[in-house]
């Protein structure tokens, strides 16, 4: 867990499935708070622009 601006930010992550998602629950937040998340079918080696990850 994470605190950011007095905030709480936790990863979760359920790979009980195949497809193994990921997401992250905010506490103390605002309504407009949001966490991005990007995810990759490949070990991280490319994401969906072709780009490797930097």
């Amino acid at each position: 867990m994470a605190t950011l601006f007095s905030r709480s930010i936790a990863l979760r992550f359920a790979d009980a499935d195949a497809d193994a998602m990921g997401w992250a629950p905010t506490d103390n937040g605002s309504p407009d708070d949001e966490v991005w998340l990007d995810r990759s079918c490949d070990g991280g080696r490319a994401w969906s622009s072709g780009e490797p990850p930097r």
